[in-house]
């Protein structure tokens, strides 16, 4: 009995450490389970988690029909379309702006709609949205505009709060996201001295943006494709002539950001490096452009205006002043069938002659208000037609640059020519000291009349005499100097002022060949 005992105690302990150790054994990758059905099968791969929703920004666009009304009455500068649009809109004495969008794919993919929609729509993060109009002017930002959020792409909102007689840059914005549009000039005006029907000249924010311009060639050993060289070109355009897409199929030349959106082009897609109101020209849709004297006198009605205006002041003109032209820019790419880049030139709007101060050495300035209220009739009167404070518009041409082709030979880069901006070429032009050839700030008319004028490009307003590894050098000339130097043959965008448009009776000292009026920084 004990060895019996013995041995069933012996067989419990053997059974006891055979279980102990398969509870250690490790698992499998795949471990069994049981369902509450009571079938075996296999753990499932855990749910992936969701993608975060994210309020896309950029793709939402001002459609150029823009109106602002008080009382059947347009207040803002804009074409004659406005003054019909507002003859049937009572606000009960506010300022009110109607507005409409057009919108990218990505708000229709992504479930947002429209605008109210993409407005409206909370995301996971739980914040509830609100979309404002961003207003800044040069003075800087403006309390937010609210606004009431209704459905689809057109909405009204009070602008009572903008001053008149002051440039504005207006964004939609959503403010929990710092998600944004696209962003629209506009301008409150006033009842101006003489004209209280038209005021000031419509002012018309011009867009920048570049293309790449590159040569693909293929190694005929392996079929292998290099470029054989890269630029960037660049062009201008206004709202309403917007360039169409790059055509599908074309390689060598890219005007959209293919990091962003690769693939073809669409007209949906903003322009590369697309910077609305880079600067600024008078609309040509303003009708005092035209001649619309009956008989046609042969003068544009402003120029007539403005005479008529120093008359009244007690100055009789010689003749009636010939101070207003249109510019003329490349808006785009002209693509032939192998992909190369011409110029293709756009009429943009207007610039103003610039002036000269003989008692200062003849040199050349833009008029601002101090000018106009200096006592000088002629310009007392040019202030009560424009309205605006002016600045100097300038051309700029990048440095000559070359490459060695495939078949050994040099050839000259596409040119590129730019339009630049008294505001910002004052803080960023130099030239290089005739002893040390060191880049120096120009700080008197002489110091502008006697030497080469350059920046680089794009600006760096902080440290605007060190070239970085992104910029380009560039030089300030003269409309007649573009197709002049080794490497002026092949051009992305030239600018073609209208015939006589140029002053040629003294070079201004700083080379601007005209005068445009003031506008925001962008």
């Amino acid at each position: 009995m004990k060895t019996r005992g013995y041995n069933l105690l012996t067989v419990l302990m053997m059974i006891s450490l055979i279980i102990l150790s398969a509870c250690q054994e490790k698992p499998r990758a795949t471990t069994a389970f049981v369902d509450l059905g009571g079938q075996v099968g296999e753990e499932p791969e855990p749910e992936p988690e969701p993608e975060e929703v994210i309020r896309p920004t950029g793709v939402i666009f001002f459609k150029n029909d823009f109106c602002a009304c008080n009382n059947q009455k347009s207040v803002i500068i804009s074409g004659s379309t406005c003054a019909n649009f507002c003859a049937t809109k009572a606000t009960n004495g506010v300022d009110n702006l109607y507005f409409n969008f057009t919108v990218g794919d990505e708000i229709i993919s992504q479930g947002f709609g429209d605008v109210a929609g993409w407005c409206k729509a909370i995301l996971p993060d739980g914040k509830n949205p609100q979309c404002v109009l961003d207003a800044r002017s040069e003075s800087g930002a403006e309390a937010p505009i609210s606004f009431t959020v209704g459905t689809g792409n057109s909405f009204t909102a009070n602008i009572s709060t903008l001053a008149k007689d002051k440039t504005y840059i207006i964004t939609l914005t959503e403010l929990t996201s710092g998600a944004k549009s696209n962003s629209i000039q506009l301008r409150k005006l006033s009842d101006g001295p003489g004209n209280t029907q038209l005021g000031p000249l419509v002012v018309q924010p011009v867009t920048q943006y570049t293309c790449i311009n590159r040569r693909i060639l293929e190694d005929t050993n392996n079929g292998d494709t290099f470029f054989e060289y890269a630029v960037r070109l660049h062009f201008y355009f206004i709202e309403k002539f917007r360039p169409e897409r790059v055509p599908t199929g074309i390689s060598d030349v890219f005007c959209h950001d293919v990091s962003l959106n690769p693939g073809p082009d669409k007209n949906t897609y903003p322009r590369l490096e697309e910077t609305p109101g880079a600067y600024a020209l008078w609309s040509g849709d303003d009708i005092r452009f035209f001649d619309l004297d009956v008989p046609p006198s042969g003068q544009r009605d402003v120029n007539e205006l403005i005479a008529k205006k120093a008359k009244d002041y007690g100055t009789t003109l010689t003749a009636t002043p010939n101070l207003f032209f249109e510019l003329t820019m490349s808006s785009g790419p002209t693509i032939n069938n192998v992909g190369n880049v011409a110029s293709s030139g756009a009429a943009l709007g207007f610039y103003m002659s610039y002036l000269n101060d003989t008692a200062a050495g003849n040199v050349a300035y833009c008029p601002k208000q101090a000018h106009y209220n200096a006592g000088d009739n002629t310009i007392r009167a040019i202030g009560d037609v424009i309205q605006a404070d002016t600045e100097g518009i300038y051309l700029a041409k990048r440095e000559t640059e070359t490459f060695t082709n495939s078949e050994g030979e040099t050839e000259c880069l596409p040119m590129d020519v730019i339009i630049t901006r008294e505001t910002d070429m004052k803080r960023v032009w130099f030239f290089l000291h005739p002893t040390t050839r060191q880049a120096t700030q120009p700080l008197s008319p002489s110091a502008l009349r006697n030497n080469t004028i350059k920046f680089y490009y794009p600006y760096d307003f902080t440290s605007p005499y060190q070239k970085k590894s992104y910029q380009k050098e560039y030089t300030v000339i003269l409309p007649n100097q573009v197709s002049q130097g080794t490497c002026s043959e092949s051009t992305g965008g030239t600018p073609t002022p209208a015939a006589g448009g140029i002053p040629t009776t003294y070079t201004p000292h700083d080379r601007r060949f005209g005068c445009i009026p003031v506008s925001t920084t962008p």
